[in-house]
């Protein structure tokens, strides 16, 4: 669809907006990444081994609504910016953007996720030092997609 196709509820400013509101969504998601991978994920290893499977449960239940609502946030209204954004936006950056959440996504639920499961199951150090490894990509591509978008909005204003 073309410009000329959006409902003009998604003109101008409004449009800003989405990529202000996806810009602050994607650097709260790359924070908690990175706090998980310099103390939460790390201090795994200081659980019991007899405890960590109802740690890992709870630690779980805690996070996987917040974290989700988060990411599905923030892929929703990157993939909005493919289709609507800021005159000036640069159409690349959307699709980059928009790539990297895709990719964001596969090693969340592909590997992850399967590592958390496997946690409630028992203490595995293999498994602890993929999920350090998986979450230090995560958060590599994760702030990569920050500064892009911190970089194409001080190109706006």
């Amino acid at each position: 669809p073309s410009r000329e196709d959006l409902p003009s509820c998604f003109s101008g400013s409004k449009s800003m907006l989405l990529l202000v509101v996806h810009l602050a969504l994607a650097c709260a998601f790359t924070g908690i990444l990175w706090y998980a991978q310099i103390d939460q994920y790390p201090m795994l290893s200081l659980v019991g081994r007899d405890e960590l499977p109802n740690y890992q449960k709870a630690y779980d239940r805690r996070t996987l609504g917040p974290a989700t609502v988060l990411l599905v946030a923030d892929a929703l209204t990157g993939l909005l910016l493919l289709w609507i954004h800021p005159e000036h936006f640069p159409i690349w950056v959307a699709c980059v953007n928009a790539g990297l959440i895709v990719l964001v996504w596969m090693i969340t639920w592909l590997g992850c996720v399967r590592c958390h499961l496997k946690l409630e199951c028992g203490y595995d150090a293999g498994v602890l030092r993929r999920l350090l490894r998986l979450n230090l990509l995560r958060t590599i591509v994760m702030t990569v997609r920050s500064l892009l978008l911190i970089w194409s909005v001080s190109h706006l204003v």
